[in-house]
C-alpha cells in the first residue's frame, strides 16, 4: 500500500453479524493458498496497489472517478480490468472488465491472495432518509474461480472528510486485515478465512502506524511484526504531559508500552527493522527485535536527523541504515541526507536533487540488476522514483559492485515522460510494475479542457536520459 503507510484492526465476529457487516452463516468458499502466482519484479512487490501481476495476467484499476454518492455496477472507469502478457508485454487484444464495481477511488487497492481478489469500493448501503452512505469504505473478495463477490467489512465513517488506513498481512496460510478509524479512534484486525473473524478492536487511538512489509515470518519479530498507536494522558491521567506509545500483535492484541516519558511523539515510518519517530524536533529510530521491555529511544546514537523535517520520507539504504529525504517548501529545495548511529557524514546532504515548486513524498525504490550467465548478481542500481511539479523522475540513489555499495553522492534526476502527473491521493499513486512506472492522467479534450476521466498511463523506467515523450495510454477508455 502507497499512502506513505496505511492503518489497519480488528471487530468481533458476534459484533459483525449484528451491524451486519460479513454476510454470517453465508457459505464462503475456503481459501487456498497458492502466492506464487502473485509476480514480483525489481525488488518491487507488486501486490497492494493499483497494478498486480497474478497468472499471467496484468490486474488492474482502470482509472479513477469522483467518489460522489453514485456507486454502482456497470463501471468501466474505476473498475477492476486485467489485460493478458504475453512475453512481459500487454495483448492490447485481451483487455477485459473483471469486477465493475467503482474501486477507482481514494480507498481503493487490489491484493491477491490465493485464488481471491481483495478489493475496496465505496458503501452502497441506503440510510433512513434513502440517501447512500457512500462516504464508507466497504472492503471485498472476488472469488476468480468461481467469480463471486462477498463483502468482508464496512467501515464506520460518518462523511467524506473521515480517513482510514489499512494493510493486509499473510501470515503463515492465513491473510489478515488491519483497519485503522481515524475519527472512529478505532483499530480493527480480522481474519480473512473461509468466514471472517475479528482477532480484536482497539479504542482511544489517537494515531496509528502499521508496516508496509505484507508477507510476514511469524517465528521472526521485527519492527514490522507490529501495529504501533499512540493513546493520549488525557484518556487516564489528565495531568500527564506528551502521549503514550504501545505496540501490538498483528493477529494477538498484546499490547506493550514502548514510550511514555513526558513526550509527545509521533510516529513516522518502518525501514531497515527500525521504527522512526519524531520527538522535540528530532528524527530518531529504534531497532525493534521482539524483546521484551523495548522502549524507544532519543539518545544521540538513535539520532538519525536533528531537523524534524515538516515534509520527509524514509529510504532503506543497503547497509542497514536510513536514508531521509527531505523536502523545504519555503526554498522548494529536496535533499537526501544520511545520518549513522547520530552521527553526520562529511558530506551531507550526500545529494542535493533539485528544487521544485511542488514534491510528492509518495516515493518508490526499484533496482536494476545484472546478472552473469549462472544467473549471479554482479552489478545493482537502486533508483529512487518521485514526482515533482507533476513529473515523474528516476534517481540514482545506491551503486553495488563485487559485493560493496556506495551511495551515489552527485547522481542527477532523469525525467520519464513530459506527461503531468495526476496529484496522487489515498491509496491511488504511482506505482512500479517491471519496467513501468503506472500513473494517473486527467483526461483533456480537444480545447484542453478537463473531461473529468482520469486514466492510467506508463512510462518506460530504464531509460538513461530526460524523456521527451509523453506517457502511454494503458487500459480502457469510457465508451462513448
Amino acid at each position: 500500500m502507497k499512502k506513505l503507510i496505511k492503518g489497519i484492526i480488528s471487530f468481533a465476529l458476534v459484533m459483525i453479524c449484528a451491524v451486519s457487516l460479513v454476510a454470517c452463516g453465508k457459505s464462503v468458499s475456503a481459501v487456498t493458498v497458492d502466492t506464487s502466482k502473485v509476480e514480483t519484479s525489481n525488488g518491487v512487490t507488486t501486490n497492494g496497489g493499483i497494478t498486480t501481476i497474478y497468472d499471467g495476467y496484468l490486474y488492474f484499476i482502470n482509472g479513477t472517478v469522483s467518489n460522489d454518492g453514485t456507486n454502482s455496477t456497470g463501471n468501466t472507469v474505476g473498475a477492476i480490468a486485467r489485460v493478458k502478457l504475453e512475453d512481459g508485454k500487454p495483448n492490447e487484444e485481451t483487455y477485459e472488465i473483471v469486477v465493475d464495481d467503482l474501486v477507482g477511488f481514494d480507498n481503493g487497492s487490489l491484493y491477491f491472495f490465493g485464488d481471491y481478489m481483495y478489493f475496496t469500493t465505496p458503501g452502497t448501503e441506503i440510510n433512513y432518509l434513502g440517501k447512500v452512505l457512500y462516504y464508507k469504505t466497504k472492503f471485498m473478495r472476488y472469488d476468480l474461480v468461481n467469480k463471486r463477490k462477498d463483502t468482508l467489512f464496512t467501515t464506520s465513517q460518518n462523511s467524506e472528510s473521515e480517513s482510514i488506513s489499512y494493510q493486509y498481512y499473510v501470515i503463515g496460510e492465513h491473510l489478515y486485515l488491519v483497519v485503522y478509524e481515524k475519527t472512529a479512534q478505532t483499530i480493527t484486525s480480522l481474519k480473512l478465512d473461509s468466514n471472517v473473524s475479528t482477532n480484536y478492536v482497539l479504542t482511544d487511538v489517537q494515531t496509528s502506524l502499521l508496516s508496509e512489509k505484507t508477507v510476514q515470518d511469524a517465528a521472526v519479530k521485527n519492527a514490522d511484526s507490529y501495529v504501533y498507536y499512540t493513546l493520549s494522558h488525557q484518556t487516564y491521567d489528565a495531568n500527564q504531559n506528551g502521549n503514550v506509545v504501545y505496540r501490538t500483535g498483528i493477529i494477538e492484541n498484546k499490547p506493550e508500552k514502548i514510550a511514555d516519558n513526558g513526550l509527545t511523539i509521533s510516529l513516522l515510518s518502518i525501514r531497515n527493522g527500525k521504527l522512526i519517530y519524531s520527538a522535540s524536533d528530532k528524527i530518531y529510530a529504534t531497532a525493534m527485535t521482539g524483546a521484551s521491555g523495548e522502549t524507544l529511544k532519543t539518545n544521540i546514537e538513535n539520532t538519525i536527523s536533528y531537523i524534524s523535517y515538516e515534509n520527509v520520507a524514509f529510504l532503506e539504504a543497503s547497509d542497514g541504515n536510513i536514508i531521509i529525504l527531505s523536502y523545504d517548501k519555503s526554498t522548494g529545495f529536496v535533499s537526501l541526507w544520511k545520518w549513522i548511529n547520530g552521527t553526520e557524514l562529511e558530506e551531507n546532504p550526500i545529494n542535493k536533487i533539485g528544487t521544485y515548486e511542488k514534491f510528492n513524498l509518495i516515493t518508490l525504490t526499484t533496482l536494476s540488476e545484472t546478472v552473469d550467465e549462472e544467473n549471479n548478481v554482479v552489478d545493482s542500481v537502486k533508483y529512487l522514483i518521485y514526482i515533482a511539479d507533476s513529473v515523474a523522475y528516476k534517481l540514482e540513489i545506491e551503486r553495488t559492485h563485487d559485493g560493496a555499495t556506495t551511495v551515489s553522492t552527485h547522481s542527477q534526476p532523469v525525467k520519464l515522460s513530459t506527461s503531468t502527473v495526476n496529484e496522487p491521493t489515498g491509496l491511488i499513486v504511482p506505482e512500479v510494475v517491471g519496467n513501468n512506472l503506472y500513473f494517473l492522467v486527467k483526461e483533456l479534450d480537444s480545447s484542453a479542457k478537463e473531461t473529468g476521466n482520469v486514466y492510467v498511463y506508463t512510462a518506460d523506467i530504464t531509460i538513461s536520459e530526460d524523456s521527451t515523450k509523453e506517457a502511454t495510454f494503458f487500459g480502457m477508455k469510457k465508451p462513448e
